[in-house]
């Protein structure tokens, strides 16, 4: 029994000593394991907190707003806009110019040589023609460009190319296909792009007024077209549309049509009239008191035609509505594009106009005009006898690729066409 007692002893104190060795290896081991995760989180967190600039603090960039609008740099704003005009005679396509730019191999027609060099000269802000002739398939009549015209719609092509903007349409020549003239003639020059006044193709082309007016640059300007008469060929409409067809020439029904495109915003009015008697170079007494009518109405400028001869270009001061203002009249503006050989018949100019509106006050006003003569040299081509728009200038002190006859020609059309018109207008510059 002591025995026994005694290994029970024994075996107590051994299993309290191997209790507390495993306490202190326990704790032991959990103090271990708090040291090791302790170092290792100083050791993630400091190097960190050493890339961090601890003298200078870092600066701070402030990032554009999104919504915000930026405020424009400042631009010069300009006080005025000027804009130039110029204007031609009668183009009349007859018979020698189509036979001139026929193409027997395409069976086609090619006309951009008669304005190859004049061509320079027209270009500008509004160029104004009056286009004596009408455009209507073939199938319709047959081209022709003698007594009864028809020319092809190539021709309105050569126009565009050569600078024409706008055409009147109200002369002798409008008729001479009837309303399939108007229609046909019309429906081209929109497909071209060019303008065109005086003739119309329904009642309501006629009434409008707004159909007159352009916008050139920003200023509003409103081209009226009229002519004394249509060779007769009123007969070849119906009465109704006889009524408004084409713009005649109606002194009290011109008035009215301008005070109406003033009334609707119109800045400059241009009247251009197909009016007096054939092969003269003075304007009749009657023209001269319709004239004045016009600009005392308010039209600053009127461009004539059909005489087919040069006349003066008068530059005065009128007094309308109390205020002062200049008004132009070219009483005829001479054959652009024609045929005729004869003395004075072979000539005519350009009309340059220059026009400006100030833009704080809304003034428009229009300055001295000035022109440069022009000449229609007939020459041989390889298809026979050919036609061409000349600026006389270029020619007077050397003939270039002319004849010593069309070199004597046009020297002595250059002095004809500036006698006449005088020194009240200034010789444009090209």
């Amino acid at each position: 029994m002591p025995n026994s007692r005694k290994y029970r002893v024994n075996y107590l104190r051994f299993s309290i000593f191997i209790l507390v060795c495993v306490l202190v290896l326990s704790a032991v081991i959990a103090g271990t394991v708090f040291l090791v995760r302790r170092h290792a989180q100083r050791a993630r967190v400091e190097p960190i907190a050493s890339l961090t600039p601890q003298s200078t603090p870092a600066p701070v960039i402030s990032q554009p707003d999104p919504d915000a609008q930026a405020t424009p740099a400042p631009t010069d704003t300009p006080d005025s806009v000027t804009i130039n005009i110029r204007a031609v005679g009668d183009i009349a396509v007859q018979t020698g110019i189509l036979d001139g730019c026929y193409d027997s191999t395409s069976n086609s027609y090619d006309f951009t040589s008669v304005f190859a060099q004049i061509a320079p000269m027209l270009q500008s802000d509004l160029t104004i023609a009056s286009f004596e002739s009408v455009c209507v398939d073939p199938s319709v009549a047959a081209y022709s460009g003698s007594r009864v015209y028809n020319t092809p719609i190539s021709f309105i092509d050569a126009m565009a190319q050569a600078g024409i903007d706008a055409v009147t349409l109200a002369n002798s020549h409008i008729l001479d296909q009837g309303m399939a003239g108007i229609e046909q003639t019309t429906q081209a020059l929109d497909e071209a792009g060019i303008s065109h006044f005086g003739a119309y193709a329904t009642q309501e082309l006629a009434d409008s007024d707004q159909a007159m007016l352009l916008d050139v640059q920003g200023i509003k300007v409103a081209v009226l077209s009229y002519t004394g008469e249509v060779r007769g060929n009123s007969s070849k409409l119906t009465a109704q549309q006889q009524e408004y067809a084409v713009n005649m020439i109606d002194e009290a029904a011109i008035l009215d049509q301008i005070l109406r495109v003033k009334e609707r915003g119109a800045e400059v009015v241009i009247v251009c009239l197909h009016w007096g008697e054939l092969f003269t170079r003075d304007p009749s007494d009657s023209m001269r008191s319709m004239a004045e009518n016009i600009l005392l109405a308010g039209a600053d400028v009127i461009l004539g035609s059909h005489t087919q001869q040069v006349q003066p270009v008068t530059d005065k001061m009128v007094s309308v509505g109390g205020s002062e203002k200049r008004g132009i009249v070219a009483y005829c503006l001479g054959n652009f594009l024609s045929q005729d050989r004869d003395p004075y018949n072979d000539s005519g100019m350009i009309l340059s106009l220059d026009i400006t509106k100030d833009l704080t006050t809304g003034e428009v006003t229009v300055a001295a005009p000035s022109y440069l003569p022009t000449w229609i040299d007939q020459y041989d081509a390889q298809t026979g006898k050919a036609y061409q728009i000349l600026p006389m200038a270029d020619y007077q002190n050397q003939k270039g690729s002319l004849s010593e006859n069309a070199w004597m020609r046009i020297k002595a059309a250059y002095s004809e066409v500036t006698g006449k018109v005088g020194d009240s207008v200034a010789l444009l510059e090209k």
